[in-house]
């Protein structure tokens, strides 16, 4: 993972995207960022048109419940069920 810009959170709790950053990834206004939490990480991830899983924003392969999900997610989820029960 590479540095690009280090921002202060402004009091609404804004940050700026910087624009070589928007221009780089072709992010125009209005365009909609998936925000995560990875531990102590906070992740922004664009939105797409695409099946995007539910839980990580990845790929999806399957549709659950009529929500999509990834194999990757689907599997962490198999894991911890397995590791609940013991």
């Amino acid at each position: 993972m590479q540095l690009i810009a280090i921002k202060k959170m402004g009091a609404l709790g804004r940050v700026v995207v910087p624009a070589d950053v928007r221009k780089t990834l072709m992010l125009e206004c209005g365009v909609s960022l998936a925000l995560y939490l990875d531990g102590s990480r906070i992740v922004l991830q664009q939105m797409s048109g695409k099946r995007s899983c539910v839980l990580c924003g990845g790929a999806a392969q399957k549709v659950i419940m009529g929500k999509y999900i990834c194999d990757d997610c689907i599997r962490k989820i198999a894991k911890e069920k397995r590791w609940r029960k013991k």
